[in-house]
């Protein structure tokens, strides 16, 4: 027998909302799950999407969660995936990269657990490296170890840009040198020819 989707939404803690997701998931339920999310990103501090109870999710699925990840890099919030026993599920979210990009939790409480301030704010700033390593690889960085990787990534990533833009200095200024000096043959029989022309 198919499990119908359910979708419910609990708020267990100020600044923090659930939504449990039970049964199949799939491309039918996804809008519903795009609106919760939209909708609690701005009100809350953390939002946990429950898949404990979910038997199936599909791709639909799969974009709702990447686009609630990004909502909350952007806005500055926590966004976390509590997940359950379900092999499938866990395998599809394995394969598409999301066990990888989002925080997960195995437990409610660990999913509701908010981090010191200070780690509230490292996470802020991996959501602004993200954003400008994102923009210049053109796509999403994966990091799973904090602020040091994502800062150290761009860090190497500017010190190989600059090496380039070194480069390509040194090689203007040898080009720019060779045409002068290239420039200089071409003047100086110029040169001698009107001389010539006037004496005569």
């Amino acid at each position: 027998m198919i499990a119908m989707p359910a979708i419910r939404v609990l708020r267990p803690q100020p600044g923090a909302a659930v939504v449990e997701c039970a049964g199949q998931l799939d491309i039918a339920s996804a809008p519903d799950l795009d609106v919760h999310l939209e909708d609690l990103a701005s009100d809350n501090e953390l939002v946990v999407v429950d898949l404990s109870e979910a038997e199936f999710v599909d791709s639909s699925i799969v974009q709702c969660l990447a686009r609630a990840h990004r909502r909350s890099r952007e806005q500055r919030t926590q966004f976390r995936l509590q997940l359950g026993t379900a092999p499938n599920v866990e395998r599809a979210l394995e394969l598409s990269g999301m066990l990888e990009l989002l925080d997960i939790a195995r437990t409610r409480s660990a999913a509701l657990r908010l981090p010191p301030v200070e780690e509230r704010m490292d996470v802020t700033l991996v959501g602004r490296v993200e954003q400008v390593i994102y923009s210049y690889r053109g796509q999403e960085i994966r990091t799973t170890t904090g602020t040091r990787a994502a800062v150290e990534e761009l860090v190497a990533r500017n010190a190989a840009l600059e090496e380039i833009v070194c480069q390509l200095a040194s090689e203007v200024e040898r080009l720019a040198a060779r045409l002068e000096r290239t420039i200089s043959q071409f003047d100086r029989p110029a040169n001698s020819y009107s001389v010539r022309c006037a004496e005569l």
